[in-house]
């Protein structure tokens, strides 16, 4: 005579596809999860400074710079993006040592590479000089002249030595999210492993790219 319960066979192989659903599905559910809400990656864990709230922008603000030809901006949609900004095209000793080891940062990430951007936001006339120095060779970056409203938004998220400082957009490198939020800012003069780490973190929990 079979003694077994039929009610708990039920439940049993209910709470088996249940947890098998939550060990399958849980892992990309927070992922989404945590690329919606980038504010919520925990603070001590980063090198750089996040941008709380993110403050959303619109890439249809920008405009190829004439030096790119016809370089598509739509390159920088839905990816993470990595901007500086050249005030009245300067982009002087330190600016390009900045865009020097952003490249070698972007070159280590490796597999993630066609998730990540480079982008020069030129505000103003870039001589033939600078441009040269600039480029040098170099086609993975991305040059683009802004509207005001974003220029405004770079501005206003620049990166701060300290509280009360003046802000200096010259002095800044942003992390934009493939949703189009400024969600990270650093020092121009940043640790290159630090925003290796930074990116590392970010492009492993996030599932959009």
């Amino acid at each position: 005579m079979n003694n077994s319960n039929p009610a708990s066979g039920n439940l049993r192989g209910r709470l088996l596809i249940i947890g098998v659903a939550v060990l399958t599905f849980g892992p990309f559910i927070l992922a989404w999860y945590m690329a919606k809400h980038p504010e919520w990656v925990g603070s001590t864990t980063n090198y750089g400074e996040l941008i709380a709230p993110p403050r959303p922008i619109d890439l249809a603000d920008l405009t190829v710079a004439p030096s790119m030809g016809d370089f598509p901006l739509a390159e920088l949609k839905h990816r993470w993006v990595l901007a500086q900004l050249a005030p009245a095209g300067r982009c002087e000793a330190a600016c390009q040592d900045a865009l020097h080891r952003g490249k070698q940062v972007w070159l280590r990430l490796s597999k993630d590479l066609p998730r990540v951007r480079r982008l020069l936001v030129v505000d103003g006339a870039m001589d033939a000089a600078t441009l040269s120095a600039v480029k040098d060779g170099d086609d993975t970056l991305m040059l683009a002249q802004a509207a005001p409203g974003l220029r405004q938004s770079l501005e206003q998220t620049a990166w701060r030595r300290a509280p009360g400082d003046a802000a200096d957009p010259a002095t800044t490198v942003w992390l934009i999210d493939p949703h189009g939020n400024l969600m990270m800012r650093y020092s121009l003069d940043y640790d290159p492993h630090g925003l290796l780490r930074d990116l590392q973190h970010l492009l492993k929990i996030s599932i959009s790219g």
